[in-house]
Formats: structure tokens, sequence, C-alpha cells
């Protein structure tokens, strides 16, 4: 996708298509960090994929979870004291 104009048009028509429906988009089968840079510019509001993580039983993604929410807590407050 990053690397295909083609696919990359398509994506934002998407994006844009449902966006004006206001519904929230999610993309599949995000690998790289280049496919959510171009997703994130695009208006993408959230992905999945192997670039989050690998398909994970229900106890590992709740770890998972929980450290994802301590790592957005710990970047919030840091943001917060750069504003300052």
């Amino acid at each position: 996708m990053a690397t295909n104009p083609d696919t990359a048009i398509i994506t934002q028509v998407i994006i844009n298509l449902a966006k004006s429906l206001k519904l929230k988009v999610i993309s599949e089968d995000v690998e790289a960090c280049d496919q959510w840079e171009l997703l994130r510019a695009q208006g993408c509001d959230e992905i999945q994929g192997y670039y989050v993580s690998k398909p994970l039983p229900a106890d590992e993604f709740g770890d998972l979870f929980r450290e994802a929410l301590r790592s957005e807590a710990a970047y919030a407050l840091t943001m917060r004291s750069r504003r300052r």
C-alpha cells in the first residue's frame, strides 16, 4: 500500500467515504510501520494486524492491553508536563 499509488488512492477514498458517513475506520492486516503512517495520515482511526501484535490468547491479550494503557498514561503525563 505505501509503495503503490493506486492502492493509496483507493484507501483514501474508502476512508473519506466512511468519514462522510460518520463511521470509525479500522484497518485490518497492517503489518508495517509505513502502512500505519500512511493510514494515520489519511485519517484511519485504528488498526489491527501483526504490526500491533500477533494473534494472542485472551489472557495474553489482557496483559498486552494493560501494558498499552500504562504506556499511554505515561505518554500523556509526559506530554502534559512538556506543555507547562
